[in-house]
């Protein structure tokens, strides 16, 4: 993993400073670590696997032109988000400045409440406000 974590890295690197300006990157991934000694043996693979990884690196001059886009992404940064709120946010992304038209979720099993990263998301967030089952939610132990 160290060889990969320093090849990607390198990448990103060669990414932001060939195309700047003009590219937003997003790296997410679907799940943490789901299987081995790490994750059988203790809460903590448990906890990452229910808090997958993540990345937005955005335009520079798109962050310094809108201070207060920079300061609510920031903010999101220790907010509970969902798989929803991604795409809401890649809506918005599309649509920025006007807000998303997200999807109407209303046949899901579970009600789906999604917010663009690029709005702010409130530090009193919960599971259920985000629309994650409980049986996943990250807030929760066991």
């Amino acid at each position: 993993m160290g060889s990969l974590d320093a090849a990607l890295a390198a990448h990103l690197l060669r990414l932001r400073e060939a195309h700047a300006e003009d590219t937003a990157l997003f790296i997410v991934s679907d799940h943490g670590i789901h299987y081995g000694t790490y994750y059988d043996g203790g809460e903590a693979g448990k906890q990452e696997h229910s808090l997958p990884l993540f990345y937005a690196l955005l335009p520079r001059s798109l962050l310094a032109h809108q201070p207060q886009l920079e300061a609510t992404l920031c903010a999101n940064t220790q907010r509970l988000i969902s798989p929803f709120d991604l795409h809401a946010t890649l809506l918005h992304f599309l649509s920025h400045p006007k807000p998303p038209r997200v999807p109407d979720w209303g046949f899901a099993p579970f009600r789906v409440r999604p917010r663009s990263l690029f709005t702010p998301i409130p530090h009193s967030r919960t599971c259920e406000d985000a629309g994650i089952p409980q049986a996943i939610c990250p807030c929760t132990s066991g």
